[in-house]
């Protein structure tokens, strides 16, 4: 029964893809690179080897499938893979170069230990493995900003997502071919929202949804639940999952996140969580039911503000007790 059922499933992926014109999927990992997150409770020289075998999982899943691999750091959010086309570019010119002068007798020869250390690094940067754990330790080294050390940047790096996507399906429909995008986020309980990011980060999710991108999310901490994140799947039509125990993290990834839309509608999936819709405040990043809006950034505070921290906007009433700034 499990074979047939297996067969059938593989048949009816089959039928979907040659209806589809063999459609591949894009996936964008935004991967929680603040350090001090993952040095609190995870071990995360085991999670990166889970991680990079769920990644390497999904390219093997068809020949056309693309990654991308989004750092969120407090500082910083930047594209750790694939690498630039520039640094592939020169280093293919640079081996070229060498074959070039062996051939030639007039050029001087270059060593065979300099060819072969200009291979190594050129399948470092193809090398999805090496290409990420080298990048992931040079950006756990940048220091953290000492006034938001749990900073997190995903407002950043789901627009960088979204681009990257865009250019993607760009590429695919010049070449007569569809593709079917998707978002992985993987948090570590890190201060998402705050730092005047609610608006931006909802402005994301939109933009997400109407390009119908699904935003998956995984949270791996035991104790709280990420609200912008479970807003983000549900309004996108992801799946939201906190995970509490490291040891099951690439059964997790594996058997949740690598299907694509058309294998989830096959098989039964991890069903949605009740989502909490409260607008969280951005001085302390928690949920409030009543607070106050500055009219003009739409930034939401628990407390009434004589400024509004965001956007610098004096407003005209007092606080009782406070004397009135002067305007300069």
């Amino acid at each position: 029964n499990i074979c047939s059922m297996a067969d059938t499933l593989l048949t009816r992926n089959r039928e979907e893809d040659s209806k589809r014109g063999d459609s591949a999927e894009v996936l964008i990992l935004i991967l929680d690179a603040n350090p001090l997150s993952w040095s609190e409770s995870l071990n995360i020289k085991h999670s990166m080897e889970q991680i990079l075998v769920f990644l390497n999982s999904f390219l093997l899943l068809h020949h056309s499938n693309r990654l991308a691999v989004i750092a969120n750091h407090p500082t910083k959010a930047e594209i750790i893979y694939p690498s630039p086309p520039s640094l592939i570019d020169n280093q293919n010119a640079a081996i070229k170069a060498m074959s070039k002068s062996k051939r030639d007798e007039t050029s001087v020869k270059v060593p065979k230990a300099d060819k072969k250390r200009a291979r190594e690094v050129l399948s470092l940067l193809r090398n999805p493995t090496s290409r990420i754990s080298s990048k992931l330790k040079e950006i756990s080294r940048i220091p953290l900003p000492r006034a938001t050390p749990r900073r997190s940047r995903l407002s950043g790096s789901m627009s960088i997502a979204l681009c990257y996507i865009r250019r993607c399906v760009a590429e695919a429909a010049s070449k007569g071919r569809t593709v079917e995008p998707r978002i992985l986020v993987i948090d570590t309980a890190g201060c998402v929202g705050g730092g005047g990011e609610y608006v931006p980060i909802m402005n994301a999710i939109f933009s997400a949804r109407k390009m119908g991108i699904q935003i998956d999310s995984l949270c791996l901490s035991k104790s709280k639940d990420q609200h912008f994140l479970q807003q983000a799947s549900d309004i996108t039509g992801g799946i939201y999952q906190k995970l509490g125990d490291i040891s099951s993290l690439l059964q997790t990834l594996i058997m949740v996140y690598l299907p694509g839309k058309a294998s989830r509608k096959e098989l039964l999936m991890p069903k949605a969580q009740e989502v909490d819709y409260q607008a969280s405040c951005f001085c302390h990043n928690k949920p409030v039911d009543t607070g106050y809006v500055c009219p003009v950034c739409l930034a939401i505070f628990c407390k009434v503000q004589p400024i509004c921290t965001m956007c610098k906007t004096r407003y005209p009433y007092v606080i009782p007790g406070q004397k009135r700034q002067r305007t300069v």
